[in-house]
């Protein structure tokens, strides 16, 4: 009797199983992708943010004169004040901007969101608190009120 030849390969049971695990794994990854993405957008906003308030204090170091970071809640715009307001906001994220004991959010009265840091020649301040959120969290830019300095924190969750 010739021996007996065995197949190689999955029986469709087998398949039928890696099938399904592979469908619910790729069912998780794009909430867990979202999520991520959320977070280095938030993070890149704050920088960016960030970024602009500190041009605007090297502006009025360098030019001897007052100069101010701009925000425009309306039109989702920031920049230095005077100047086109190159930078733009994503539509997730939510903005508040306190300086001189002020709130400004979008739509209030009589500022239609719109707020200014202002930096004296010196690289002084008044100081202000700039606050951006999504989904992945929250995080605070601080303008220290003698200096000018600027510093992002992470808000607690």
């Amino acid at each position: 009797m010739p021996p007996r030849r065995t197949q190689a390969g999955f029986t469709l049971l087998e398949l039928l199983v890696v099938l399904v695990i592979a469908g619910l794994l790729l069912g998780l990854v794009p909430p867990a992708a979202g999520r991520g993405s959320d977070g280095v957008r938030l993070r890149a906003a704050a920088q960016a943010l960030a970024g602009s308030i500190a041009l605007a204090r090297s502006e009025a170091v360098l030019t001897n004169a007052e100069a101010a970071f701009a925000l425009d809640l309306a039109a989702r715009r920031f920049g230095i004040a005077g100047q086109r307001l190159e930078g733009s906001l994503d539509a997730d994220l939510r903005v508040a901007l306190t300086t001189d004991a002020r709130s400004v959010l979008p739509g209030g009265a009589g500022n239609a969101g719109r707020g200014e840091i202002r930096f004296r020649p010196d690289g002084g301040s008044p100081g202000g608190e700039l606050r951006v959120a999504n989904r992945a969290g929250a995080m605070t830019i601080r303008v220290d009120w003698l200096t000018g300095r600027t510093r992002i924190l992470r808000d607690p969750a």
